[in-house]
């Protein structure tokens, strides 16, 4: 028989070693930024060793505990496939993980630089690794709940870190069977709150309303009891792809799937939530549609109930523009949320506000609604406080470029998460850079290639990317023809000033222009774009775009305080 104690303590301490893990991984990212200061090259080299050390140091314990636990399930005298299985997988994916360290460490023998350190903590596969630890705890806990230690009870949406497992279960789904998630909830449950629930369903947009993959639109909603009393959480979905998918066996189906669903959710983004153009709604109309029917659902079971909406980046958008609209939920969480478009409101509730109401949130709005003085008046001018909708951002956040560009803002309360003692250059907030001009000929480029896109009746991942660049260097061509004007020639400044200063691109504004206008001259590939030929985007800083989308990412953004 299986050691079900013994497991359960050695599972305890392989989770924790992940998740020092994970912490280490954000660590590294917020030292990044100290690769583009070349004063900085020593006190980088200090944080290097230091971080190498750990990653080894939890690296063998990690490696241990999976193999003693493997150690286990192999003289026990059990037909427990489940378990076997798992901890199968935690093995694969440990060995995987140390064939790459093994050769990044042979290739860097006299330093082991950041980059080395990210890629290999990268190919650990955490968010995986620790999906499949609380899968067998999870499945351990249905067995028999004992043998887990209790917590004392507190009221489950009080716990941020419940919120935030919730949210990454949108991007983590593609481990779970439908059985497997009912039991991993009813142990989230306990493990975050200590509580016991019971009659836990689960439901996906996608399922009850198909249409949805069509759309782009991803939600799922866990209705639960406890103490008797009915609990939902619906969790809409961020925009963020997956290479990852098991359940896609190949490589070309996996780069379509992820191509067109990024597609999709850009196409809502920047049609609908941008630039407020209302014929690509339908993203938020079968939102509007899951949440009313889960609302109806619940209510039929109990109309007593209570109904929480969590949201990470568009998901947040969703949670906060259904709020406004419906008044769907009695609380709201969303992290690194994208705004509501004020157009996108009119169009659905042209009543909700007066003409002259209307007329001062388009004013309020027109540009810049960051700043404390202009959310006060938007705030007033609400029909309600909505305080039961809390947002969190990383100050820094990439969605909060949005607010820089015309009608978007937010409702409910705000808190602006960061880390001490760290350099981090990216900007935020445009409008100090982008003149209202820039910002127009901005969404007319993206409206232009959404239009453009549109004729795309394709799910191949090539061709879109295809149709994307095509658009892309026809737009720059025109561009390139038109920068002998002074207006283009300062437009094109502001745009590479801003980019320049939040280290997104290398070299400076005017060598970026040089080498625009020298090699737009030439010929150009796709293929030499994808070789780095072009030095126009070779002046990119991929390190930099990384550590921005991770910040962005739950993954990142859990960590800020």
């Amino acid at each position: 028989m299986l050691d079900i104690e013994k497991i359960i303590d050695d599972l305890y301490q392989l989770e924790k070693i992940l998740n020092d893990l994970d912490k280490l991984k954000f660590r590294a990212y917020t030292y990044m930024p100290l690769t583009f200061d070349e004063s900085a090259v020593q006190e980088l080299l200090v944080k290097n060793k230091r971080i190498s050390f750990r990653y080894e140091q939890l690296k063998i314990k990690k490696t241990r505990l999976i193999n003693k636990l493997l150690g286990y399930s192999a003289k026990a005298d059990s037909t427990n496939n489940y378990i076997t299985y798992k901890l199968t997988r935690l093995k694969q994916l440990d060995d995987d993980s140390l064939k790459l360290n093994i050769n990044n460490n042979n290739r860097n023998r006299k330093i082991n630089n950041l980059k080395t350190i990210l890629s290999n903590l990268i190919n650990e596969h955490i968010a995986e690794s620790l999906i499949t630890v609380n899968q067998i705890n999870a499945y351990l806990f249905d067995l028999d709940s004992n043998n887990f230690r209790q917590i004392d009870p507190i009221d489950l949406y009080s716990s941020k870190d419940f919120k935030i497992t919730v949210m990454e279960l949108n991007y983590l789904s593609i481990y779970f069977s439908n059985d497997e998630i009912k039991t991993y909830m009813k142990y989230l449950i306990f493990k975050y709150s200590g509580h016991f629930a019971s009659d836990i369903q689960f439901f996906d947009a996608r399922t009850i309303l198909p249409e949805s993959t069509n759309s782009g639109f991803s939600a799922f909603a866990y209705a639960f009891k406890i103490d008797g009393n009915l609990q939902c959480y619906i969790s809409f979905k961020g925009t963020e792809g997956s290479m990852e998918d098991p359940r896609i066996k190949s490589f070309t189906k996996r780069f379509d799937n992820y191509v067109n669903e990024s597609f999709l959710d850009w196409a809502y983004n920047i049609d609908s939530m941008l630039l407020g153009n209302n014929e690509n709604n339908k993203q938020l109309d079968l939102a509007r549609n899951f949440t009313h029917i889960i609302i109806g659902h619940m209510n039929e079971l109990d109309s007593n109930n209570t109904i929480y909406a969590l949201g990470h980046s568009l998901g947040g958008h969703f949670v906060q523009t259904i709020q406004l609209l419906d008044t769907a939920f009695d609380f709201g969480y969303t992290l690194n949320s994208a705004p509501i478009q004020l157009k996108q409101v009119r169009y659905y509730k042209p009543n909700l506000f007066d003409e002259d109401t209307w007329n001062k949130l388009y004013s309020l709005t027109n540009y810049n609604a960051q700043d404390i003085e202009t959310d006060l008046f938007i705030r007033n001018l609400m029909p309600k406080s909505f305080n039961e909708i809390t947002n969190e951002w990383f100050r820094n956040d990439i969605t909060r470029v949005y607010f820089g560009f015309p009608n978007t803002f937010y409702i409910g309360t705000s808190n602006y998460l960061n880390t001490t003692n760290w350099y981090y250059p990216f900007k935020s907030n445009i409008t100090g850079y982008l003149k209202e001009e820039d910002i127009q000929i901005y969404t007319d480029f993206f409206g232009g290639l959404i239009a453009y896109l549109k004729h795309v009746k394709s799910k191949n991942g090539t061709r879109i990317m295809g149709r994307i660049l095509l658009y892309t260097f026809q737009t720059l061509r025109m561009l390139y023809e038109s920068i002998k004007t002074e207006k283009a020639k300062n437009v094109f400044k502001d745009f590479a000033t801003y980019l320049y200063d939040s280290k997104i691109f290398k070299d400076t504004p005017t060598v970026v222009q040089d080498n625009f206008k020298r090699d737009l001259s030439k010929p150009m590939t796709t293929l030499r774009v994808f070789q780095g030929e072009w030095p126009f985007l070779s002046s990119l800083n991929t390190d930099m775009m990384d550590t921005v989308i991770y910040f962005h990412t739950i993954e990142g953004a859990k960590f800020f305080k």
